[in-house]
């Protein structure tokens, strides 16, 4: 009996751990994984394609929250999803606000070089 060879799945370009989930950021799409108690039980990853994203903030929290970090997501939609982080995760979030421009704008350009090669 012959076995498939099961592909390896692709390692997401930057991860934060955050309060209560996780943020994996692929080529294409941002996964978001819940990791409460409930949402371990009952919820599904989210998944927000690169394309419907329309900005990414990353911010210190100034009143109850001192020193832990915001990271606010707006969708097209103008839905938006804000996550905690502790202080240590600084750089991540810095790291995965920078890559999704990053992305973003190669996305936006590729297009435009299509049309003006002959």
């Amino acid at each position: 009996m012959a076995t498939a060879v099961v592909p390896q799945a692709q390692a997401p370009l930057k991860t934060a751990q955050g309060y209560f989930h996780t943020l994996e950021l692929y080529p294409d799409r941002l996964v978001i994984t819940r990791t409460d108690v409930l949402s371990r039980l009952f919820a599904q990853p989210e998944v927000i394609p690169l394309h419907d994203i329309m900005g990414v903030y990353v911010h210190q929290a100034q009143f109850m929250t001192r020193g832990w970090w915001q990271l606010t997501i707006i969708r097209h939609d103008h839905h938006s999803v804000g996550f905690s982080y502790a202080p240590d995760q600084q750089q991540a979030l810095f790291a995965v606000r920078d890559t999704i421009t990053d992305l973003q704008s190669r996305e936006a350009v590729v297009p435009f070089l299509k049309k003006i090669k002959p």
